[in-house]
This record gives structure tokens, C-alpha cells and sequence, in this order.
């Protein structure tokens, strides 16, 4: 074996491989079951957020608002109705207005602290949903949102 052919090896070793995993084997194996709770909880809530911004807007479209006022508002009415925890319910104010579905990801990734994201994986012949796996790798600090 030549000298360029041990270090192609040598460097190959080093470059490829497996890390341990970054979560733990039981957390990894309940992800499906949070993600699915928090995102049954979810939808309620955000059908309940989209009904109660078409209320507000209209009551206050004519003096105008700022979205912190709504923010606001929603926080604190959300959280007396549902008994939540405000950082859960202020998820839904975001300017980008996320889905049911992106709001119970960020959730997931506050709960695990790792940043979390959903992969299609395959397909149902009749276009139901897929199956998919939830990833998730640490923050570092970042914001992932």
C-alpha cells in the first residue's frame, strides 16, 4: 500500500464516522408521543388564536394597534383560558404567524433543548400524510427560531 493510499485511509477514518447520539435513548423514543400531544393541543389553540385576532382587529383596526398590543392581549386572555404557560401560548403571536404544526415544534425544542424539525421520509400511495422523523441537534446558544 503506498504512503498517499494510508493517508487517504487515515484521513477518511478520521473525517467519516458516527458521533454518539444527542439524545438519550428513551427521550428519543418519546418525541413522537410529546410532539403528537403538543400538537393535538395545539390546533385547538390555534383555531381559538386565529377566531380571537379577527375579534381584536376588528375592534381596534379603526384607532390601529401595534403587534405587542395584540401580544399582549393574546398572552394574557390565552393564558387565563387555558391555563398554559405563557411562553407556550406567545408562540402563536409570532410575526410569521406558524401553524399549529410549528409552534408544537418549537415547543419541542424548549422542552428537549435541541432544535428540533420534522423529515418527510416516504409517501402513502393515496396522499395521505407520510411517514417522518423528528431530528434534533443542540442549540449552541443560537437562536433557532
Amino acid at each position: 500500500m503506498t504512503v498517499a493510499k494510508k493517508w487517504k485511509k487515515k484521513l477518511a477514518r478520521d473525517w467519516h464516522g458516527g458521533s454518539e447520539a444527542r439524545l438519550k435513548k428513551e427521550v428519543r423514543r418519546s418525541l413522537h408521543v410529546q410532539y403528537d400531544e403538543i400538537y393535538e393541543t395545539a390546533k385547538i389553540i390555534k383555531r381559538d388564536h386565529d377566531a380571537a385576532l379577527l375579534r381584536f382587529d376588528k375592534a381596534h383596526r379603526r384607532s390601529g394597534y401595534k403587534p405587542a398590543q395584540w401580544q399582549e392581549f393574546w398572552v394574557k386572555y390565552a393564558s387565563e383560558l387555558y391555563e398554559y404557560d405563557p411562553a407556550f401560548v406567545s408562540l402563536f403571536t409570532n410575526q410569521d404567524n406558524p401553524s399549529a404544526s410549528e409552534v408544537a415544534y418549537r415547543q419541542l425544542s424548549a422542552d428537549t433543548g435541541q432544535r428540533c424539525w420534522k423529515i418527510e421520509t416516504s409517501q402513502k400511495a393515496d396522499n395521505q400524510s407520510g411517514f417522518f422523523h423528528i431530528l434534533c441537534e443542540p442549540q449552541n446558544g443560537r437562536d433557532v427560531y
